[in-house]
């Protein structure tokens, strides 16, 4: 992939050559980008900022770039001629540190509580993907089933790292009743059908520490079931 850097001036334009890819990799200003095949235009975006990208499944010939902000703009671009190119930049930074966040090169919050805590994201996935046992092994999984009512699987106090839902089954016999079906966090459904005569099966889900997980029915005719384990 090629670079390319212009600066214009206000309602100035600048052609580049074409590609596979492009990218707008900075811009000060807003742009307009116009791209061409054959000397005809196939596609145009206007007032895009710094981000914008494209994939072409053929090749554009030619891209004109409008400045369209009150000021002159100093814009990169990144074009790809052959293959199949890409490109990922976050765009800004910030520092994250125990007590503490501010942004790079800015003051530090000494607000009471702090923001956020810093943490070690790898130990921390890691603890996780050790908590979870092979999707076939039920071993120390409890078992839990609700008919026209709410099951409470474990409470937000109980669940103090992790729930592992096994399997949950949801299903509505009827056919002539709309009837629902959930398995929760919180208040909110996870998983839910709504209907007549309706069954899902889901497996292997894990859902983090400090909320409430539940089975949800609204009918004798729904039934929740699930096979989990508390951590």
């Amino acid at each position: 992939m090629q670079s390319y850097t212009v600066v214009l001036g206000s309602g100035n334009s600048a052609d580049l050559p074409g590609g596979l890819f492009f990218i707008l990799l900075a811009s000060t200003g807003a742009v307009d980008i116009e791209f061409f095949r054959n000397r005809t235009s196939i596609g145009k975006v206007s007032g895009i900022e710094e981000g914008y990208r494209n994939k072409f499944d053929k090749k554009f010939d030619a891209v004109k770039i409008t400045d369209v902000s009150a000021a002159a703009n100093t814009v990169k671009v990144g074009i790809a001629q052959e293959g199949d190119a890409d490109y990922n930049r976050a765009f800004g930074s910030v520092t994250v540190a125990d007590g503490e966040i501010q942004p790079v090169g800015g003051a530090a919050n000494t607000a009471s509580p702090p923001d956020v805590n810093a943490i070690d994201v790898v130990a921390s996935l890691e603890s996780i993907t050790a908590k979870r046992t092979a999707l076939t092994d039920l071993t120390g999984c409890s078992y839990a089933s609700a008919n026209n009512t709410t099951v409470v699987l474990a409470t937000a106090a109980a669940n103090t790292d992790g729930v592992r839902i096994a399997v949950a089954d949801l299903s509505i016999s009827t056919t002539t009743t709309v009837a629902r079906a959930d398995l929760r966090i919180g208040p909110a459904a996870l998983i839910n059908i709504v209907g007549s005569d309706l069954a899902v099966i889901v497996k292997d889900i894990f859902i983090p520490a400090g909320v409430e997980v539940s089975l949800y029915s609204s009918l004798a005719a729904a039934t929740a079931r699930a096979a989990y384990e508390v951590y």
